[in-house]
């Protein structure tokens, strides 16, 4: 094998290239060049009986205030007159506030089961402390479930 001890590479292709452990020094990693991410999902089904919004999963995390993107994924099904169901979400940002990201309906006709997976970018989120979460409301004397495909993924870019 061929070691090469000091090099400077200007340009070009390289094939292949060993770089022995810890012989690479970063003086500056590039701005929102690392990610930090945590996730949760529901361990299983969630009943909803209120016509009051309740927290369903909820994932909390400690911000350096850098920009987040954060996934949500819902999964749901009911029962009801002739098979139909009806309940509505609240997909929350709570930092030094609350903001309502988005609120998707949890309806269906003839029964059946229903998936709905969205994403935000939180820009600039406060420091410290943020919570998101899902809360469900059933909007009717139907019966609804959230079940355990239920999830929550953050994404925190990091210098």
């Amino acid at each position: 094998a061929n070691n090469i001890t000091s090099a400077t590479i200007a340009a070009g292709n390289i094939d292949t290239l060993q770089i022995n452990t810890d012989a690479v020094s970063t003086p500056k990693v590039q701005d929102n060049a690392i990610t930090i991410n945590t996730a949760v999902q529901a361990s299983s089904t969630v009943s909803i009986n209120s016509q009051t919004f309740s927290d369903v999963l909820s994932l909390t995390w400690t911000s350096t205030g850098a920009p987040v993107v954060a996934f949500f994924n819902q999964v749901w099904s009911g029962t009801g007159n002739a098979g139909n169901f009806s309940g509505s979400s609240q997909l929350l940002h709570i930092g030094t506030g609350t903001t309502t990201l988005a609120s998707p309906s949890l309806s269906r006709d003839n029964g059946g089961g229903y998936e709905s997976t969205r994403f935000f970018r939180l820009d600039s989120p406060s420091t410290g402390t943020n919570t998101v979460k899902i809360q469900a409301k059933k909007n009717s004397a139907n019966n609804l479930t959230l079940t355990s495909g239920c999830g929550i993924f953050v994404l925190e870019t990091k210098k």
